[in-house]
């Protein structure tokens, strides 16, 4: 990965070269979340929109079979047990 550009405009033509890579069924799930957690808090702002919003999302992806990487996806999951103890190297 390579680092950061500083200034602006160096930042915004790493974003211009990277919309290629957009995957749109993401940014649609993503907006149609956020859209959710925002109806939720202003129609019914005791629920929980966000928990709403991901768990509709959630499903959505799932019925659809939408290409959207997951954690496990992209970078193998995430462990199921704790780390066994070890003693740090010393030099």
């Amino acid at each position: 990965m390579a680092p950061e550009p500083g200034p602006l405009s160096a930042k915004l033509a790493a974003v211009a070269r990277a919309l290629p890579t957009v995957n749109a069924a993401a940014v649609a799930i993503s907006v149609l979340a956020i859209g959710i957690a925002g109806l939720c808090r202003k129609f019914r702002p005791n629920w929980p929109g966000m928990p709403i919003a991901v768990l509709l999302a959630s499903v959505l992806w799932l019925v659809l079979d939408l290409p959207v990487d997951t954690i496990g996806s992209r970078f193998g999951g995430i462990p199921q047990t704790l780390p066994a103890p070890a003693l740090p190297i010393l030099s």
